[in-house]
């Protein structure tokens, strides 16, 4: 082989080289990452579930297609005896964690408008102390007086609502809409719950075309935001009647 063309053999396999680290450096190492899961009274709370996930990079190809680039990560783990977690080979890249407590009135450390704890794993091959919160809510309960049996609930469908139905009873918190789910029903008396945050004005909003009047302002609006509840730091029940 000629030094010409020594030379332009070994130019080539070193870009190639240099292309390929570059490449793969940013997901070359196993990432960990480790902390606890506390209360709102900074306790560590045993047997907590953690969920974590990845945001891989969405890239776009020649024809608009978009994909993700890299492996998808979805999981849990549970936290041990003294509230601790640790989650170990990750691949690089950013990471999103919330956890659930224990307690039927725990609110999840990302829910009604709490954030989840962004991990960016992407240069680094580890971080740890990540502390995330579970807060401590109360439960409003919804006891529908429906003397006629006129409410039909929405089957549930992998905790989605799927029709037929014709009665939900939803909370507005910003831009954020939550769902009471059915507890009970007893004679002519529905009971729908859901665990809310401590000391916030909260509004109701009714998903139904029946006449339904509330236990202040009268009839309410089909699908109309109205009435604010106001949740204090005790449970609360609400009472409607269907007409």
């Amino acid at each position: 082989m000629s030094t010409h063309r020594t030379e332009s053999f070994i130019r080539r396999a070193v870009t190639a080289s240099v292309a390929a680290l570059l490449f793969v450096g940013p997901a070359a190492f196993a990432a960990t990452v480790s902390g606890t899961v506390v209360d709102d009274s900074g306790a560590p709370v045993a047997g907590a579930k953690v969920y974590y996930n990845n945001a891989p990079k969405i890239v776009t190809d020649r024809a608009g297609h978009t994909q993700a680039h890299g492996p998808v990560i979805t999981s849990t783990t549970s936290t041990g005896k003294d509230g601790s977690f640790s989650l170990s080979d990750l691949p690089a890249g950013v990471y999103w964690l919330c956890a659930e407590g224990i307690q039927p009135t725990q609110i999840r450390s990302c829910d009604w408008g709490f954030d989840a704890t962004k991990i960016d794993l992407s240069t680094a091959p580890s971080a740890t102390n990540a502390k995330l919160q579970v807060h401590d809510g109360v439960t409003l309960t919804f006891q529908v007086n429906d003397s006629r049996n006129q409410i039909k609930d929405f089957a549930s469908d992998a905790g989605k609502p799927a029709a037929p139905g014709n009665f939900r009873i939803f909370l507005v918190d910003g831009a954020r809409l939550k769902p009471a789910q059915p507890v009970s029903a007893t004679g002519n008396t529905r009971k729908y719950a859901l665990v809310v945050p401590k000391t916030r004005a909260l509004r109701l909003l009714l998903d139904t075309k029946l006449t339904v009047v509330n236990q202040t302002s009268g009839p309410t609006l089909p699908g109309k935001v109205g009435e604010t509840i106001a949740i204090s730091d005790q449970p609360l029940t609400y009472s409607l009647t269907v007409q």
